[in-house]
């Protein structure tokens, strides 16, 4: 080390020391617990009750993870004069990287649900980091070709949700048992919602601290204004990933699934396709799991089940064959996604 002074990073920026050739002096008084927390990360929502120890140590080692995990991104930039997501102005460009373009779709998607739930801009736009991008564009990959080779190798898409470990929010896929391929191919949706109330409720307050708990005879403002908080928790693991599905939670709202408004002008809005017909049980699923059932759940849930006999039972897809596909398995972008 050189003679003079030069500062060591022994920890998060609000605790580190100025090492000089005299000794170690704080630069600053030291900060400990949840201010060390707030003043290294920004801000946190609602946090939790610990000792100023517990704080400290959950800083120190989620500030060593991110340290550790360099390729890790922020969907946050950090150039100076940023504004908003949507004075990025930019259209489509097919030779953006993928992760870039991931990346500017989930700040939108987070940060609407930032504004809907009227919390400070940018509060959980800086908490996303994304770890790693296995994402692919179909405006830009063969798409069927990566789903055929990843069923051919690992085991299946349409069981992917299911294995090591994992639980999924919701699920989806075009049914190729029983023969259902090739020739014989027939547009057969499966899939499901494995969300539940108590499981919600978990989600929820490791994101947003704990629910107020409510008497019966509350408020049935109040009552509403919990469960819209529950379907906000699932959104937003949604939307970290960057899709972006509006649910209602009122009569008077609509559900929006993120293949609609899908445009290649103006700010990016990714398409993903997380219903096969025009059924939008991932949204009506949801609301289940927060306790919300609209008045017309129940009148489209029965639309949508006679939509699935009706198309299944259609001799093959809009007239596509097999032979315009080498996997013979359905038509192009059918597959689970």
């Amino acid at each position: 080390m050189a003679s003079g002074s030069e500062s060591t990073a022994t920890g998060p920026p609000g605790n580190s020391t100025n090492t000089a050739a005299g000794g170690s002096t704080p630069d600053a008084p030291r900060v400990q617990g949840l201010q060390l927390a707030q003043k290294t990360f920004a801000g946190l929502l609602n946090p939790v009750e610990a000792t100023p120890a517990e704080w400290t140590r959950y800083t120190v080692n989620r500030y060593k993870t991110i340290k550790e995990a360099k390729s890790t991104r922020n969907i946050f930039p950090r150039r100076k004069g940023y504004e908003s997501p949507d004075e990025d102005g930019d259209d489509y460009d097919f030779n953006d990287e993928d992760i870039d373009r991931l990346i500017k779709n989930v700040r939108r998607s987070v940060r609407k649900i930032e504004l809907e739930m009227e919390l400070p801009e940018k509060s959980l736009q800086k908490c996303v980091r994304i770890i790693s991008c296995d994402a692919m564009l179909e405006e830009v990959d063969d798409i069927q070709k990566q789903l055929q080779e990843r069923s051919t190798f690992n085991g299946g898409i349409q069981t992917m949700h299911s294995r090591n470990g994992w639980r999924s929010i919701c699920w989806g896929a075009y049914d190729e048992s029983n023969g259902n391929f090739g020739k014989n191919w027939r547009r057969i949706e499966v899939g499901g919602v494995d969300l539940y109330n108590d499981g919600l409720i978990d989600i929820c307050e490791a994101l947003f601290g704990p629910l107020e708990e409510l008497e019966a005879d509350a408020d049935q403002a109040l009552h509403l204004k919990r469960k819209e908080k529950l379907v906000f928790a699932a959104r937003l693991l949604m939307a970290v990933v960057g899709i972006d599905y509006e649910i209602a939670c009122e009569d008077d709202e609509g559900d929006v699934n993120p293949g609609e408004g899908y445009s290649t002008r103006g700010p990016i809005k990714l398409r993903w396709q997380l219903e096969g017909l025009q059924d939008k049980w991932v949204a009506r699923g949801v609301r289940k799991a927060a306790g919300i059932e609209l008045t017309r759940d129940p009148e489209e849930a029965e639309k949508g089940r006679l939509e699935r006999v009706e198309v299944a039972s259609e001799p093959n897809y809009d007239g596509y064959s097999s032979e315009d596909d080498e996997f013979g398995s359905g038509p192009p972008g059918c597959a689970n996604q």
